[in-house]
């Protein structure tokens, strides 16, 4: 009996100190968007990880940390604005391909095959325990909405992640 509690302690005690886990879970975080401008008409594309908007006429562009976030868009989707839903969201700018679909009426698709890619900057750091990656790119894409014929639009995008501390030692 004595040895059960005395396990039982050592348990609690190594669970405490963080030794059986991390002390506080951080996950991972993977975010990217990228922004532009269509011309006859003109029109502001710009998509995130989980949305994309289409907004008629030319906008002052975003900041590229304002196109990070699950809710980055949400206070350009409104009064007229076509929101789309991306097919996939765990592919990233690895896929050549990325389709968007509109779920409200009137339906419809928009396709964006890449042609080229630059990348502009690229940061990386340590944060407390953490892996910071930030690159910029320049990418062109063949914008082909169902019914329209395909435009070149090029577009500003940004790529980030954080990591989790995978057993390194943090800040806290």
């Amino acid at each position: 009996m004595r040895q059960w509690i005395a396990e039982i302690a050592a348990g609690l005690i190594m669970l405490g100190t963080g030794m059986l886990g991390t002390g506080s879970a951080q996950a991972a975080v993977w975010a990217w968007g990228c922004q532009g401008q269509l011309t006859a008409p003109d029109q502001t594309v710009i998509f995130t990880r989980f949305q994309m908007v289409v907004l008629e006429g030319k906008r002052p562009p975003l900041k590229p940390q304002d196109l990070l976030g699950e809710e980055a868009l949400n206070p350009l989707i409104g009064g007229g604005s076509a929101a789309y839903d991306p097919n996939n969201i765990n592919s990233g700018f690895q896929d050549k391909v990325i389709t968007f679909t509109r779920d409200s009426e009137p339906k419809s698709k928009i396709t964006l095959t890449e042609q080229s890619s630059r990348r502009l900057s690229h940061k990386a750091k340590l944060v407390c325990g953490r892996d910071e990656t930030t690159d910029t790119f320049r990418k062109v894409y063949r914008y082909q909405r169902d019914g329209e014929a395909s435009r070149t639009l090029t577009m500003q995008c940004i790529e980030y992640t954080l990591s989790t501390r995978g057993g390194r030692k943090g800040c806290d």
